[in-house]
């Protein structure tokens, strides 16, 4: 019987032929079928723990179109023992160029016979013996980052805006038209396996070949956690990432997680909203920092700010936010409450002290986990 494996796309991997032996045999014959399509074999050997004293043929004239044949063979007179043996290991490697989620090992007898000998050289009919296919599923791997950061290896929070990169993870192009967002998007469905061993279904945003955005299932809970991406052709990719209660990150202008902060400037005055300025402006090829004029002393200017995986903060206490290296208060942390996923921060109203502090880091801390550092420009 061959063992069933899985095998990233692009990498190596092992299938194991195994047997229930009943510990008269002394030679053992096949031939292993494989897709050429969506696998080569580099190579077949005894499997670690095979019977002492064991030899392995192969015969490799056919592995150009998926076949190989095999002999594992004992000493004359000697015999196996008796239950379950693993006997070869078969190291193939996954093409990249496939779009198979799964393919079959499977036994014939090109270009050698199926046959089991016993130690007294009698043979045992193949057709009384089970050759059982076992089946290799064929993963992609996957990149998973915050949408807004882009930041890797950072932990991710539950309700937050994902994106996963990688390769064939949609047939096509498609983005969300309706809220609730769609669990399935241009035929392409996303599955997070949580630390507790909940399985759920993840809101899509945009489904494309190279990239997914969608949002973190709600509950999904702290540790390490398992992400797998089908296609609409049944391609599989997977991915693993952590999961943290916070893990906050800014989104920005030039959506790269760089540069100016997505957001505005509020301008209050007397305590009555007077106007709402743009913090960001176009320079031909990319947003840049647009000067914010603090203006007369009667003025108060407050930041809002947009990002993602902090809206389950601890506190206003648990955060401390600057501008240039000057603590900024925060008047609020949480979800934004129209987008899906989306986050909210007001800073403010902001130091008369920055006046003249041109281009400076806004940095925000939430819960001891920092977000991405964004700019700011005061005149």
């Amino acid at each position: 019987m061959a063992a069933s494996a899985s095998i990233e796309r692009n990498s190596q991997g092992t299938v194991f032929i195994e047997v229930d032996a009943r510990g008269d045999e002394n030679t053992f014959g096949t031939s292993i079928n494989f897709d050429p399509r969506e696998l080569a074999i580099i190579g077949a050997a005894l499997a670690p723990g095979a019977p002492a004293g064991s030899s392995l043929l192969v015969n490799s004239s056919q592995s150009a179109n998926g076949r190989l044949g095999i002999v594992l063979t004992m000493p004359i007179g000697q015999s196996v023992s008796a239950g379950h043996l693993r006997l070869i290991e078969l190291t193939f490697h996954a093409r990249e160029d496939g779009v198979s989620p799964s393919t079959s090992i499977s036994f014939g007898d090109l270009p050698l016979l199926r046959q089991v000998v016993k130690a007294d050289a009698t043979a045992i009919p193949a057709s009384s013996v089970a050759f059982v296919p076992g089946t290799v599923t064929l993963t992609r791997s996957i990149a998973i980052v915050s949408a807004a950061s882009f930041l890797p290896a950072q932990p991710i929070a539950p309700l937050s805006i994902v994106s996963a990169f990688g390769r064939h993870l949609a047939t096509s192009e498609a983005s969300a038209s309706t809220v609730p967002l769609p669990l399935e998007l241009g035929g392409t469905r996303v599955r997070v396996r949580d630390a507790a061993g909940f399985d759920r279904s993840a809101q899509l945003f945009y489904s494309g070949p190279s990239q997914i955005n969608f949002v973190i299932p709600e509950g999904t809970s702290s540790g390490p956690a398992a992400l797998t991406i089908t296609a609409g052709d049944g391609a599989v990719s997977t991915g693993t990432f952590d999961v943290a209660p916070v893990s906050p990150a800014f989104f920005t202008s030039n959506s790269n997680g760089i540069g100016v902060p997505a957001g505005s400037a509020y301008r209050y005055r007397a305590g009555v909203l007077i106007s709402e300025e743009a913090i960001a402006t176009w320079d031909g090829a990319k947003y840049v920092t647009k000067p914010i004029d603090l203006g007369p002393d009667t003025d108060q200017i407050f930041l809002v700010l947009y990002g993602t995986g902090f809206r389950f903060n601890t506190g206003l206490s648990a955060i401390q936010s600057s501008l240039a290296g000057k603590p900024i208060t925060t008047a609020y942390a949480g979800s934004q409450g129209f987008f899906v996923g989306e986050d909210q921060v007001n800073l403010g109203p902001l130091a008369r002290t920055l006046s003249s502090a041109g281009v400076s880091n806004l940095s925000l801390i939430v819960d001891g986990k920092p977000a991405n550092v964004v700019t700011i420009e005061i005149k």
